[in-house]
C-alpha cells in the first residue's frame, strides 16, 4: 500500500500500515490485521498493538460501556469491519433436482430400453401401435423423477427453513453502558458479548475480562480437550462453546 494512502505505524519492530478509509472512520486498525491477529492466534502481533487494551483503543470501544448505539456510529462499523454473516448460497432450483433425479443409474437404463422399444416396435408394428410399449416406460421414468425431485425439493426447504430457526440465536451484549440481547447476525466488531457456560462462541474475539474460560473447540480441531483462555491467551474463536 502506497504511504499516501495510509499511516505507517511501527509496532515493536513490525510495521504496520493503517487503511486511510480506516483512519477516516475513527478506527486505528484495519479489518484484515485484526483477523489475522485472532484467527492466527498471533500473541507476538498482539503485543505489538499494546496487548487487548491496545486493541479495545484502537477499534474505539469500551470494556465498560461497549459501542455507541448512534446509527452513524454503528453504519461506520459495518462499513469498515462488515457485519456477523456469511453470504448465503442461493438454493437449488426444482429443475436442479430434476437434473439430479435423472442421474439414477436404472433411469437410465430404462430409458435406453424404452429408446430401443420404440425403434423395434415402430419398425415392426408401425406408428402408433408399436410405440405403446416404450411411450409407457417413457411415462413411468418421468413420473418416478418428478416424484423424486418433489421430494427432494420440499426435503431441502424444509430443512432450509430448520436451519434458519437454529441460527436465531440471541446474545448478551453491552452498549451504551446498556447490557442488551441481540441477534448475533446484529453483532459487530468492538461489541463487548458476555458468555456463560454452554453458550457458542458467536464469532472471535478477544477474551477482555472475567474468569478464565475452558472452551470445547472439538468441533473444529477434533480435539477433546477443552483450551483454558485467560488474558495472557485471549483467542476465542467462532462455533466453539464455553464448558467451564
Amino acid at each position: 500500500m502506497l504511504v499516501s494512502h495510509a499511516t505507517i505505524q511501527f509496532l515493536n519492530g513490525i510495521t504496520y500500515s493503517v487503511p486511510e478509509e480506516v483512519k477516516a472512520a475513527g478506527f486505528q486498525i484495519g479489518p484484515y490485521e485484526l483477523g489475522s491477529i485472532v484467527e492466527g492466534r498471533s500473541l507476538e502481533k498482539l503485543k505489538a498493538h499494546d496487548g487487548v487494551e491496545g486493541i479495545v483503543k484502537k477499534i474505539s470501544t469500551s470494556t465498560t460501556t461497549g459501542i455507541s448505539t448512534s446509527e452513524e456510529v454503528l453504519n461506520k462499523r459495518k462499513d469498515i469491519y462488515e457485519i456477523n454473516q456469511f453470504t448465503e448460497s442461493p438454493s437449488n432450483g426444482f429443475l436442479v433436482y430434476i437434473w439430479e433425479a435423472l442421474q439414477d443409474t436404472t433411469l437410465m437404463i430404462l430409458g435406453l430400453c424404452s429408446f430401443v422399444s420404440l425403434i423395434v416396435g415402430i419398425t415392426m408394428e408401425g406408428w402408433p401401435k408399436g410405440a405403446h410399449d416404450g411411450l409407457k416406460i417413457i411415462a413411468s421414468i418421468l413420473l418416478v423423477v418428478f416424484v423424486t425431485a418433489t421430494s427432494d425439493y420440499r426435503q431441502s426447504l424444509q430443512f432450509k427453513d430448520l436451519d434458519k430457526e437454529k441460527k436465531k440465536i440471541t446474545i448478551l451484549v453491552t452498549r451504551n453502558e446498556c447490557r442488551q440481547k441481540i441477534s448475533i447476525y446484529e453483532l459487530l466488531v468492538g461489541d463487548i458479548v458476555h458468555l456463560t457456560v454452554g453458550d457458542q462462541v458467536p464469532t472471535d474475539g478477544l477474551f477482555v475480562s472475567g474468569f478464565s474460560l475452558l472452551i470445547d473447540e472439538s468441533s473444529l480441531t477434533s480435539e477433546s480437550d477443552p483450551r483454558t483462555v485467560t488474558v495472557e491467551t485471549p483467542f476465542l474463536l467462532s462455533g466453539t462453546k464455553v464448558q467451564n
